[in-house]
Parts: structure tokens; sequence; C-alpha cells
């Protein structure tokens, strides 16, 4: 073969490995969720709400800022957790607990929560649960009413703690 000939032959290699490469890059990119939702799992992010009267509000660009965020309520029965998080260009509002295995924490995965104790996972737009322990996909994250005011999620108090007992309750 001719040095022209090689030259020819290792130029088409190396452009059909550029060639691979560049698919590869695509499809890593483009395979992150199919659906919308965030490609990696998302930890929360604790936050401290601002008590105010019978409200209390968490600031709107921190949780859109971490994605998934967390917050605990002082309750006449002791610390509830609470989760905040954007999903979908949603921002959502839930109770934080997973009854059976204590846990009071979930990461937010694709299109799923994920308790970070016991891995049950929850569909974030639904709070449903979806596979891993079976008693605890049957306490579904109930969601808690908020609105948007001067850059603040803020929910009332009794609203949050109706979405806690609606979890405790197997919402």
């Amino acid at each position: 073969m001719s040095k022209n000939g090689r030259t020819a032959k290792l130029g088409m290699s190396i452009a059909a490995v550029a060639l691979l490469a560049v698919v590869g890059l695509v499809v890593v990119s483009c395979g992150s969720s199919g659906s919308g939702g965030p490609s990696g799992r998302i930890r929360p992010v604790l936050l401290t709400a601002t008590v105010q009267g019978d409200s209390l509000s968490v600031p709107l660009n921190r949780v859109q800022g971490a994605t998934n965020t967390r917050f605990v309520v002082s309750t006449p029965s002791g610390q509830e957790s609470f989760m905040a998080y954007v999903y979908k260009g949603q921002t959502y509002v839930r109770a934080s607990i997973c009854v059976p295995c204590g846990g009071q924490s979930y990461s937010l995965q694709g299109n799923n929560l994920v308790c970070d104790t016991c891995g049950t996972v929850f569909d974030a737009a639904t709070g449903k649960g979806k596979s891993g322990v079976p008693a605890c996909q049957t306490y579904g994250k109930a969601s808690a009413p908020f609105q948007v005011v001067d850059g603040n999620i803020v929910m009332k108090n009794a609203d949050l703690l109706a979405a806690f007992q609606r979890t405790l309750d197997r919402s």
C-alpha cells in the first residue's frame, strides 16, 4: 500500500473515532433522565425557616438555587421535617418523614424523591410511593399549600401540620 493510501486510511480511522466520541457524548448528555427531571442525585440543603406569627417562610431563591431543600418546624409535639424542591420548573412543599424507617431527608433523583435512610422511591410530582421498602411506600409524602410573597415561600403552620398528619395517616 502506498504512503498516501495509509495516510488516507489513518485519516478515516481518526475521523471514525472522533465521530464515535461525539455520538457518545450526545448519548450521555441526552440520557440523563429522559423526562426533564434532574439527572444526578440532589441531596437536600438544610434551610432555616423564618417564623412570622402563624406562618413561616423560606427564601424562594435559596430553594431554586439548591433545587432540593429541607427545613424543620417546631410544633407542640416536637420538631417536624419538611422539604421544598423544584421539579420540572414547579415548586413543591411536602412533609419529609418516612414513617416506618424514621427517615427525614429525601434526595431528588430524576423523577423521584429517594429516602436517604431506606432508599424507598416516591414520585416527585405526586409524592406517592413507587418502589423500595413496601411498608415505607404506603406513606406518601403529602403536599402543603403555599404562596410566594416578596420572594419567599410562605406557608401557614396549620397547613404544614395538616400535610404532616396526612403523611402519618398514609396519604
